[in-house]
C-alpha cells in the first residue's frame, strides 16, 4: 500500500471532488463546454492555490472528478 506524505484532510478532499464534479456537471450539459477547459483553467491556477497552501492532490482530485462526471453528463445532452 503506497504511503502519502502529505497529511490528507477528508473535509477538503470531499470539497474538491463536489467541486470538481460540480463543473463535470456544467461541462456536461452545455454544449461548447469540455471538461478540457476546466481542466486547463485548473492548471494555468494551480501555482497560486499551491502558494496559498492547498496541496496539489485536491487539485488533482478536482480534475479526475471533473472529467468523470463529464463523462456521464455528456451522455444527457
Amino acid at each position: 500500500m503506497p504511503v502519502i506524505t502529505e497529511d490528507i484532510s477528508v473535509l477538503l478532499l470531499l470539497l474538491s471532488v463536489l467541486a470538481g464534479c460540480l463543473m463535470g456537471v456544467v461541462s456536461g450539459l452545455i454544449p461548447g463546454l469540455h471538461s478540457n477547459n476546466f481542466a486547463m483553467l485548473l492548471v494555468s491556477v494551480s501555482p497560486l492555490l499551491i502558494e496559498s497552501g492547498i496541496p496539489a492532490i485536491y487539485i488533482i482530485f478536482m480534475i479526475l472528478a471533473n472529467c468523470i462526471t463529464h463523462t456521464f453528463h455528456d451522455v444527457i445532452y
